[in-house]
This record gives structure tokens, C-alpha cells and sequence, in this order.
């Protein structure tokens, strides 16, 4: 879990970074008029101003619907892993409480670090909303390690 964590929190990121990249302007290229320094007279001249379309309705972003679906599903996974593992011994030393059991306090982290990531991928998706698709098979990936962990949960003794 805490692995998933961190590969989260680093991945995220670097997923919300812009993977396209503008070309430099090649050697041989012509110098537009509006970058050259221009002589008085043509510094004061009238010049017709560009029309300016109206802006487009932004389209609602491919895979905002798998995301919505992923983020359930990984909802649903961590109340699993909550319920199978109340009460019994936590082997992640970082959640455990003190006596080494699943409580209060261990699932207020689970569900802090669940919301942690989510946060982080809100933040990823105003950014670059191209990335829905991405971040949703991360999470339907992570909800069903979670869950392979709730059905190994019903197995560990109280």
C-alpha cells in the first residue's frame, strides 16, 4: 500500500506535465514585421486590428466517465479493505495503532492517504484534463489490488 502510495504521489505529477512541446524556429525562418524595430512613421500608422473568432464551448474531455467510474470503484475497494480489516492484526506498520490491530485511527490514514491521492489527481486533471483516461486505469489498477487485499483480509484470524 505504501508503495502504491508513493508511485501515486510521483506519477500524478509528472503525467500533469505538457507532453507536447513547441518546435524552436529554424535558422533560415523570415523575420515577421512585428518583431523588427520599424522606422517612426510606421510605428504611429494605422493598422486593422486581426478579428478574433469567438471562443469554442470547451467539448467535455474524453474518459471523464471512466475517471467518475474508477474513482467509485476505488471508493468501493478501500470500504472493502476497511471492513475485512477491522479489528485484526495490521501488518503495515505505518496504519497500525499501537496494539498492532486495525482501528479508528488505522482507517482514518487509509482513507487519508485514498483522498490524498485523489486530491493530487484533481489537481493533475485541472491541468491537463487530457489525462482522465490515464489516471482512471491507475485507479481501477489500485482499487483491485485493494481488493485482492479485502478478500485476503477474510482469511487472516481476529
Amino acid at each position: 500500500m505504501k508503495i502504491l502510495f508513493v508511485c501515486l504521489l510521483i506519477v500524478c505529477p509528472a503525467i500533469a506535465q505538457s507532453w507536447e512541446a513547441r518546435p524552436a524556429p529554424r535558422a533560415d525562418a523570415p523575420v515577421l514585421a512585428e518583431n523588427r524595430i520599424t522606422a517612426p512613421q510606421e510605428m504611429f500608422a494605422v493598422r486593422p486590428v486581426p478579428y478574433s473568432m469567438p471562443r469554442e464551448v470547451p467539448e467535455t474531455p474524453r474518459g471523464r466517465g471512466l475517471f467518475a467510474a474508477s474513482v467509485a470503484a476505488l471508493a468501493a475497494a478501500n470500504v472493502a479493505d476497511l471492513a475485512t480489516s477491522w479489528g485484526r492484526r495490521e501488518g503495515n506498520p505505518l496504519i497500525a495503532s499501537p496494539n498492532a490491530r486495525f482501528g479508528p485511527q488505522s482507517a482514518l490514514l487509509k482513507t487519508g492517504f485514498t483522498g490524498v491521492s485523489l486530491a493530487i489527481q484533481w489537481v493533475a486533471l485541472r491541468r491537463n484534463p487530457r489525462i482522465y483516461r490515464s489516471l482512471a486505469y491507475t485507479n481501477f489498477a489500485i482499487a483491485g489490488g485493494m481488493s485482492a487485499v479485502a478478500i485476503r483480509n477474510t482469511s487472516v484470524p481476529r
